[in-house]
């Protein structure tokens, strides 16, 4: 049988633990006065949540790559400036709006038997997809 190292070979090192304990009680509360933000799926869309004291910042964000962008915004202690909940609420809501005008307009071409009635709903169709186009733009540049 052999012998397994029973002593301990590294020189122990000395930390002054009240210095440590301080500074890590100010970090942590830097960083929850700062806020920490992640992603939550939900239906429909990403909804944006402060982790620390879990309320929403923005709901229903149509895209993951956007909201990943805006955390990352909301996260980096460096950026002076940080996206207006309000706007961005105001864009997703207005993408959700489109998206259900165009299902709309989808339904109402498909099933009316109005000749007039249908080239209005695809001039709608049309303005509400160059919207959404927009929107998405608009979203994107996060």
């Amino acid at each position: 049988m052999k012998n397994l190292a029973t002593k301990y070979t590294r020189k122990r090192q000395n930390y002054n633990k009240k210095h440590l304990a301080k500074k890590l009680d100010d970090i942590s509360s830097k960083v929850a006065k700062r806020g920490v933000y992640i992603i939550k799926s939900t239906e429909p869309g990403f909804n944006i949540v402060n982790y620390i004291d879990n309320s929403v910042y923005v709901q229903s964000v149509p895209f993951r790559r956007t909201a990943k962008a805006i955390c990352k915004i909301l996260n980096d202690k460096t950026v002076e400036s940080k996206p207006s909940p309000e706007r961005i609420q105001k864009e997703c809501n207005n993408f959700y709006k489109h998206f259900n005008d165009i299902q709309f307009y989808k339904y109402t071409m498909k099933s009316t038997k109005d000749m007039e009635r249908r080239l209005i709903s695809q001039t709608r169709m049309d303005e509400s997809v160059g919207m959404l186009k927009h929107i998405r733009q608009q979203l994107s540049m996060y």
